[in-house]
């Protein structure tokens, strides 16, 4: 994916490309544990025993039968749940989310992301196999564990930053923060899937013992290959080191400023910013948190459809993301189009594209084909935006 400018090390790949590597892997397994509870809550949740959502497909969609999966199984979980709890648990992950992330990537600036995301990681791998104990003492205390979750995962992206910053070069930046984000949604793949699979077969639970349980080989390698610059890794070849400390912000030569604080909050650029990436991350999150259980209500699939068909958005937004990236980098690359008008062109395909999308799914009704275009649409079309 990245041009190679230096001699080739570690079987063929040069040491920032393991780093990529190694840092794609681990957003996987980070939004894996992040959306779980999305899935496995419409196997933890007794559907039929709450006056709320006990209706049946018939009355609310017209589909009674369970003709290519739509029925929904027989076996329902055991936690009286109503809409507003739910609610409550998937998106109180997003009330300890929102701290930590003013404050991730300030200190990893000053810490180093190499430590501080793997504390984290093993935090978050914790607090997820504690998960099913917690539901069982109470509502209260799952939604504490969610908290708790949001507030550890809501550094890690913005940890990431310094890290890409130092092993980034200026001409490969698009592509390798691309590729190292691109693990959040192979991970919503993943996590999907994999949670919805598991909970079909092995029981809720399981989704949170065995995915939490992987965090101790997760952080292993993490510990093994990240370094927090080129001038600190043992491993590294002596060209590919100069070469990156001569095109990156290198952490030997990077001077320690004051943070304007009071220009930036008076920056209508900054300002700017902020709402584009509040628009993006509000269409992103609703749609994490209810697209399952939009699917097992309304439209009535079984868990392992639901697993599967929730999946296919997240599918074509990393394909997405990868093939935008790359022609946004030939485009910069040949000057055909300036960074700025790149980037303003790139979000507004961006957001345009699923605000329109999540209009139409409003009048779609009970029109499976039509939602699922919809959602398959909002998703790829949002990756258009740029890092």
């Amino acid at each position: 994916m990245f041009a190679i400018k230096c001699e080739i090390v570690w079987f063929g790949i040069p040491t920032r490309y393991a780093i990529a590597t190694v840092a794609f892997l681990n957003f996987i397994y980070v939004y894996m544990l992040r959306l779980n509870v999305n899935i496995v809550i419409v196997a933890m949740v007794n559907y039929t025993a709450i006056p709320h959502t006990n209706i049946t497909a018939a009355e609310e969609c017209g589909y009674a039968s369970s003709e290519n999966g739509t029925e929904t199984s027989p076996d329902e979980g055991e936690f009286l749940w109503d809409e507003r709890l739910q609610s409550l648990v998937t998106g109180s992950f997003f009330w300890g989310y929102i701290v930590t992330q003013l404050t991730g990537g300030r200190l990893a600036e000053r810490i180093g992301t190499k430590y501080m995301f793997a504390s984290l990681q093993i935090t978050v791998g914790i607090v997820t196999v504690c998960l099913p104990a917690l539901a069982k003492v109470g509502v209260e205390f799952f939604i504490m564990g969610r908290i708790m979750l949001g507030l550890a995962q809501g550094a890690l992206v913005p940890s990431m930053q310094p890290l890409i910053a130092r092993w980034a070069p200026a001409a490969e930046r698009n592509s390798f923060a691309t590729f190292v984000f691109s693990g959040c949604q192979m991970g919503t793949i993943l996590g999907t899937v994999c949670s919805g699979m598991m909970a079909d077969n092995l029981g809720w639970e399981a989704v949170f013992y065995i995915e939490g349980s992987l965090s101790l080989v997760v952080v292993s390698a993490w510990l093994f290959f990240i370094y927090d610059s080129p001038s600190v890794h043992p491993r590294i070849s002596r060209q590919e080191q100069e070469y990156l400390e001569s095109s990156t912000v290198s952490s030997t030569k990077a001077r320690k400023l004051r943070v304007p604080w009071k220009s930036i909050m008076k920056s209508p650029p900054c300002w700017a910013l902020l709402s584009a990436t509040f628009g993006y991350n509000w269409a992103l999150y609703m749609l994490l948190t209810e697209l399952p259980i939009y699917m097992r209500n309304i439209m009535h699939f079984n868990l392992k459809s639901n697993s599967l068909l929730s999946a296919l958005p997240w599918l074509l937004m990393w394909m997405f993301s990868l093939v935008v990236a790359k022609i946004s980098d030939v485009v910069v690359r040949r000057d055909w189009i300036s960074v700025n008008t790149t980037r303003k062109m790139f979000n507004t395909i961006a957001f345009c594209g699923p605000a329109l999308c999540l209009t139409i799914v409003s009048f779609i009704g009970c029109d499976r084909s039509g939602a699922q275009f919809c959602w398959d649409t909002l998703r790829s079309s949002g990756r258009a935006r740029l890092h």
